[in-house]
């Protein structure tokens, strides 16, 4: 595994517009690639919150992967990062990446946890969808219905002001499914208690009524007390059963030829 770390991928995000840059030991043309989108409220964290996550896509599924950094909302609201985020994907699939050179860059996979779910979301939903293999929500934002009933001070912090139901519109991921959207796998604890799971049930419903392929991996962690349930406790690792599921799904969904 090779990491070439900060690439800068936005110039208008300065010091938050950069990604690593995971890559396998034996690149070729069917390389799959995917986005890394890291969580925390969409105001704290970076790129090292993903890293344990895209060295597993690397080291077990051979992707390339793209982890980036964005702009927090503590210094610049909605839609800086979900701005970001696009462009993190419109590089990965068409800049200048020698390292990237012989392999076809047609489609990604998006992929995040926690409110990095929901950015990753609203970029796959909102890129042509011929472009998105796939995307991967661990414990995302799935649904502003849901979650803003649960946690409103979120979205103050997000817009920088109380948002009115159309900005709360722009940014509900359930909104921009359509029979086209590519598929999605929505993975989250019954017992989440940052993220509540109607979230994801809330989203694989919308999905379902729109024509759309959402699969969802729910499990319940035997940890006590305040968890997000997605990484081992004191790792940057995904439980194994969580690890397993995605790599079914991505090998059954995304790319049955190739990983």
């Amino acid at each position: 595994m090779k990491v070439i770390e900060n690439i800068v991928y936005s110039a208008e995000a300065e010091e938050r517009g950069v990604g690593d840059l995971i890559l396998p030991d034996e690149l070729c043309e069917h390389t799959p690639l995917a986005l890394s989108i890291h969580g925390g409220g969409w105001g704290a964290l970076d790129k090292s919150r993903m890293s344990g996550i895209a060295g597993f896509l690397v080291e077990e599924l051979g992707f390339a992967v793209f982890n980036i950094n964005y702009r927090l909302v503590t210094k610049t609201p909605w839609p800086a990062c979900g701005n970001d985020c696009l462009e993190g994907a419109k590089f990965l699939l068409k800049g200048n990446i020698p390292e990237l050179t012989g392999v076809k860059r047609k489609k990604i996979m998006v992929i995040g946890g926690s409110a990095g779910g929901h950015l990753a979301l609203m970029t796959g939903l909102r890129i042509s969808p011929d472009k998105i293999s796939g995307i991967v929500t661990i414990s995302g934002i799935n649904s502003v219905k849901n979650d803003i009933s649960f946690a409103p001070g979120r979205y103050k912090a997000l817009f920088g002001h109380e948002p009115s139901e159309e900005e709360l519109c722009s940014v509900d991921p359930v909104k921009f499914i359509t029979s086209q959207s590519p598929p999605v796998l929505c993975t989250h604890d019954f017992m989440d208690n940052v993220v509540p799971i109607q979230c994801s049930r809330e989203f694989a419903d919308a999905a379902d009524k729109a024509g759309s392929q959402c699969s969802c991996y729910f499990y319940r962690q035997n940890e006590e007390g305040y968890s997000h349930r997605i990484f081992i406790p004191g790792s940057i690792k995904l439980y194994r059963d969580i690890e397993d599921a995605i790599a079914n799904w991505i090998r059954n969904t995304c790319y049955p030829d190739t990983v």
